[in-house]
């Protein structure tokens, strides 16, 4: 399983509800998307890493300062996309979404204040609006 996370405040997270009314089960369903900027080898490699992962474990960051672990038992990658601009030097974007199958809710994380001075100074959160 690969743990990876990556900044980016245009990220979506939904999360629907999977009733099986004939034997009163349901199930969450979390898919988040985001992009990656493709201007530079680490981007790259990243996004290669997380479409060829088996498992992805994300936590996002929303702008209150909460902290949520997406999904627990690991997330699988739904689609993935490359666009680029028309012109040259233009940037490329990867575009990724990831889904899963939980039997719990989207957990909120109580995260150690070491931990949230990590994630704030470095490249690997999920923060959205």
């Amino acid at each position: 399983m690969h743990s990876g996370l990556v900044r980016n405040s245009a990220a979506v997270l939904s999360e629907e509800v999977n009733v099986v009314t004939q034997s009163l089960s349901f199930t969450f369903i979390p898919t988040l998307t985001f992009q990656i900027p493709g201007w530079n080898q680490e981007y790259t490699e990243l996004y290669q890493e997380l479409v060829k992962s088996v498992g992805t474990v994300f936590v996002v960051k929303l702008k209150s300062g909460k902290y949520f672990l997406v999904s627990p038992s690991g997330m699988y990658i739904s689609s993935a996309t490359i666009n680029s601009g028309s012109q040259p030097g233009d940037s490329q974007i990867y575009e990724l979404s990831f889904t899963s199958d939980e039997v719990i809710s989207v957990p909120e994380m109580d995260v150690s204040s070491d931990l949230a001075t990590f994630l704030s100074g470095s490249n690997i959160t999920v923060d959205r609006e």
